[in-house]
């Protein structure tokens, strides 16, 4: 693409060449510049100006213009482009410090969770013994009733 473009800009630059060979004529007419805006005094140049030298100065104050702009443009997308990287990086944040939240919340919850295990094992074990004892306690006293 690179080499396209090149080839391009030389493509131009001899054209632009043989229409300015072609019309020098035409181009080397001078002719006397005058600013007149009716509300100030007419100003004018002492000596004609060439054609060819107002071409290129429009030419000129036109490619100043489109750089103007360009740096202007490119200024502009740098600047939203950081705002947006900076956005991102705080979501990003955000976004690992939930993602620890939730491994220490489910880290958490799984210690909660075998602790619940842990004590509903020793209900269910108080419970047995409480069976059994009641059990005994009932034959101790169906044993002190034969006996009494």
């Amino acid at each position: 693409m690179r080499y396209l473009k090149v080839l391009l800009m030389i493509l131009l630059f001899f054209l632009l060449t043989l229409f300015f060979m072609d019309n020098l004529a035409a181009f080397t007419y001078k002719l006397p510049l005058t600013l007149d805006l009716r509300i100030l005094p007419a100003i004018s140049t002492e000596q004609p100006i060439p054609c060819y030298f107002l071409l290129l100065g429009c030419f000129l104050l036109g490619s100043i213009f489109t750089l103007v702009m360009l740096v202007w443009d490119r200024l502009s997308l740098s600047t939203r482009l950081s705002l947006c990287r900076i956005r991102a990086n705080g979501l990003e944040k955000d976004l690992t410090r939930i993602r620890k939240t939730q491994n220490t919340g489910s880290q958490k919850s799984k210690e909660l969770n075998d602790r619940i295990a842990e004590l509903n094992e020793e209900i269910a074990t108080l419970k047995n013994t409480l069976r059994e004892t009641e059990a005994r306690l009932a034959q101790a006293e169906q044993a002190n009733a034969r006996n009494a």
